[in-house]
């Protein structure tokens, strides 16, 4: 069951998705959550809480938590198909391909979607997600400082650039 908290939070983001009637209020998301696991064995209870954890998610994050469950699956079946580890390699993905072609890909058997599983997952996702933002932020900011760099010394440079907005 949900907290009151819980609850008082869905009515927030309800109200304020009024304002903009193309988001995904928290109801609709859990239950939206609750169809896509329903073959995996997750209650609307444990949704709701999976949907609370990560309520700042859109709806497909919580498809890459479900998807990465049969990424173990996949793993197997690739391991089984080259008789050992997969190599990236010219052999290993033509042999997949072929496989694939014949229609002989790997078959899945249903998850079941334990909670603890899947908020594990989900912070590792959201970990990776930050990762890849920090990463871009700092490529961005490497980019802007060398183009700085390449403006002074070319004598174009005006100021401004990477900082906290003070001029001296």
């Amino acid at each position: 069951m949900h907290t009151t908290a819980q609850t008082q939070n869905r009515h927030k983001q309800t109200t304020t998705n009024k304002q903009h009637p193309t988001a995904t209020n928290s109801d609709d998301k859990v239950a939206i959550v609750t169809a896509l696991y329903r073959d995996d064995g997750l209650s609307a209870e444990d949704a709701g809480r999976l949907v609370d954890a990560f309520s700042r998610q859109s709806l497909d994050f919580y498809g890459a938590i479900r998807a990465s469950t049969y990424d173990g699956q996949i793993r197997e079946w690739l391991r089984a198909l080259v008789g050992g580890a997969f190599e990236d390699d010219g052999a290993d993905v033509k042999r997949m391909h072929k496989a694939l072609l014949r229609g002989k890909g790997p078959s899945f058997e249903p998850v079941e979607a334990k909670l603890g599983t899947l908020l594990a997952e989900g912070r590792r996702l959201v970990a990776e997600q930050e990762f890849v933002m920090r990463s871009r932020l700092s490529e961005d900011y490497l980019k802007t400082v060398g183009d700085e760099a390449r403006a002074k010394r070319e004598g174009r440079w005006r100021g401004g650039g990477p900082g906290i907005g003070l001029t001296g």
